[in-house]
């Protein structure tokens, strides 16, 4: 004999019952389920038929019910006569839901043996599984909220000296700007390839990583490559020195005087080749499982693919740039993405600064982004890095410069 899937009829004929009996029941009813959560259709038919009455202001009970389903007339009568406490429709829509999303775990498991058997490349198929497993809620979204609420609380939390929620980035003029790198933003830095936009996202994750989780994705360098560049910076030693293993006996102590503060950083690198959104965003998830992510970095933007096919690259990077948008909203902590620009911010015709439209292969990058930083070379200042913020929902836009030292692939603050 075949198994049933979990469900409790019960208390679905329950919610129903209190709904028709009373029309106060919908909304509480409806915080906690939509039609799909139903497991027979005739259940599914009745949610839907009574949300839409109660939805449109009309009288909600037996009677205007039966007329939207007249073939469930009987039932509903039913319904309507049996004696349910309509105070407790949120205990019986919570048990429905949690037996919805046991018949969703289910579904999912079955989906998952399924892939097994496909010929796609395995990589593929664990993302793919990863992304089924993560689109699994135990909860339902978040109800809407009074603004006065929400006001009282911001006031509460400015007893507070430092804002809550808010990264700084090490650079304090950036700051100033930007107001620090915000939960659930998406920070887009765009550059040059040469500018050091890899060297500059480092900073501001190990500065981040003094105070608390930091997630980088490497989709360009290796971890021991990025190791080297933030042991250098940090310690004020040669890059190239290290990478030959011709360091100075002081260059050496210095590296070694530095690993105390390495040691107290929670960096994590990601630099698996051939990342996907869906591969980032498993990883991020489990990591954020574990520990609240304080920031994620990612190394580079158009390195990245979503991993599955799409009608153009344009697409493609916009598709990815909404995704990243709401992994920083579903994570609760920012999200810095480095983007290279194209090559028209160094076209003859160009005053050789770059501009939102520079940013590669879609316009939605600036769209999706809460912040912009634009790097460049100022002509006439050698040895320096301009930070251009242009684009900055929370506050000004303006220009910081960084003093830029390559040889140990260092920014530091004029």
């Amino acid at each position: 004999m075949t198994e049933l899937p979990p469900y409790d009829e019960e208390a679905e004929r329950a919610v129903l019952g209190a709904m028709l009996q009373n029309p106060n029941a919908v909304p509480a009813a409806q915080d906690y389920l939509n039609a799909e959560d139903f497991y027979t259709d005739k259940h599914r038919q009745i949610f839907q038929s009574v949300t839409r009455v109660w939805s449109e202001g009309r009288n909600l009970d037996h009677i205007t019910i039966s007329a939207e389903l007249p073939e469930q007339r009987d039932y509903v009568h039913l319904l309507f006569d049996t004696c349910y406490v309509t105070t407790n429709v949120t205990e019986y829509a919570r048990i429905v839901h949690d037996h919805a999303q046991r018949r969703l775990l289910l579904r999912t498991g079955q989906e998952i043996a399924e892939l097994a058997h496909r010929k796609d490349e395995i990589k593929k198929l664990v993302d793919l599984a990863e992304q089924k497993v993560y689109g699994i809620s135990p909860t339902r979204v978040r109800k809407p909220e009074q603004v006065k609420d929400i006001l009282a609380r911001v006031i509460s939390e400015q007893d507070d000296e430092t804002p809550t929620h808010t990264l700084t980035t090490g650079f304090p003029r950036i700051d100033e700007l930007v107001g620090g790198l915000h939960d659930s933003n998406l920070v887009i830095v765009g550059a040059r390839p040469g500018i050091g936009k890899t060297s500059f996202g480092l900073a501001i994750a190990e500065h981040a990583a003094a105070a608390g989780r930091v997630l980088f994705f490497s989709l360009e360098m290796s971890r021991v490559e990025l190791a080297e560049r933030l042991g250098c910076s940090l310690a004020s030693v040669s890059l190239r020195n290290l990478r030959e293993h011709s360091l100075q006996a002081e260059e050496l102590a210095r590296l070694c005087n530095h690993m105390g503060h390495v040691e107290k950083l929670d960096l994590l690198i990601e630099d698996e080749p051939g990342q996907t959104l869906l591969s980032v965003r498993g990883t991020a998830r489990r990591e954020a499982s574990k520990k609240h992510l304080s920031l994620i970095v990612i190394d580079y933007l158009q390195l990245m693919t979503l991993g599955y096919r799409t009608e153009s690259r344009f697409v493609e990077v916009s598709a990815m740039s909404r995704e990243l948008k709401n992994l920083a909203r579903t994570l609760r902590c920012p999200v810095l993405a480095l983007s290279q620009l194209n090559r028209e911010s160094e076209s003859h015709w160009s005053d050789g600064k770059p501009r939102l439209s520079h940013l590669r292969e879609s316009g939605s990058i600036e769209q999706d982004a809460d912040v912009v930083l634009l790097l460049s070379w100022p002509k006439d200042k050698p040895g320096f890095v301009n930070v251009d913020v242009a684009k900055n929902r929370h506050g000004p836009l303006g220009e910081v410069q960084l003093i830029w030292t390559p040889q140990y692939t260092r920014f530091g603050r004029v």
